[in-house]
């Protein structure tokens, strides 16, 4: 089967995620600060899938003795979403703390490293609408593939409301971007709350796999 639905199984993959997308942004931007941000994530979330005690319980889409490939398919948009936000979340902190070096008039040996506060604005963005796309699609995916398991298009459990409400605040931070112009520091301080969002819906979203 394909290895996403354990919790060491997830964090993997989101590890493996957050490496390619920090892979291309660098390649786009030669960012030489990112890697200072990025390689503490995907330590902890390796470590994580590593250290995380396994599960002998089969999971329950399996259990069904269906072939869930859109679950699967499902899964892994949501996991590669997750991952995009992450970089949209540490391209925002990466401007809020040169902002904030700039605005105190300290700089410290990483400030002269970080990318100017336009590249960090546009590399969040640019996440921002790879990872909303993806989480769209893996709404749409998670929606077919739960009829096709147990005949229900909803039902109303903790990771279906979170996975909305996360989709809401990023569609909110796109819709802003593109009408009223938000951008710089109202835009990294709401890829900080996506992020807190995007954290919530993966802890519910892994012990619903579980189950």
């Amino acid at each position: 089967r394909c290895p996403l639905l354990l919790q060491q199984e997830v964090c993997s993959f989101l590890a493996w995620s957050v490496m390619a997308y920090y892979l291309g942004t660098k390649y786009w931007y030669r960012s030489q600060a990112l890697v200072s941000f990025v390689m503490p994530v995907v330590f902890i979330l390796t470590l994580a899938g590593l250290l995380l005690p396994s599960s002998e319980s089969v999971p329950f889409a399996l259990r069904l003795g269906q072939r869930p490939t859109l679950l699967f398919l499902h899964i892994a948009l949501f996991l590669f979403a997750y991952g995009a936000f992450i970089i949209t979340f540490l391209a925002g902190l990466m401007y809020i703390i040169q902002e904030r070096s700039l605005k105190q008039k300290r700089f410290g040996s990483l400030w002269f490293k970080l990318p100017s506060l336009d590249t960090c604005d546009d590399m969040s963005y640019k996440s921002v609408g790879i990872g909303f796309v993806l989480l769209t699609l893996g709404i749409v995916t998670g929606i077919v593939s739960s009829r096709h398991i147990d005949g229900l298009y909803w039902h109303g459990d903790p990771s279906e409301f979170l996975a909305l409400a996360t989709w809401c605040v990023y569609l909110f931070m796109v819709h802003c971007r593109l009408t009223a112009g938000w951008r710089g520091r109202r835009a990294a301080l709401l890829s900080i709350a996506g992020f807190v969002m995007t954290l919530v819906s993966l802890e519910i979203g892994r012990a619903s796999c579980r189950e």
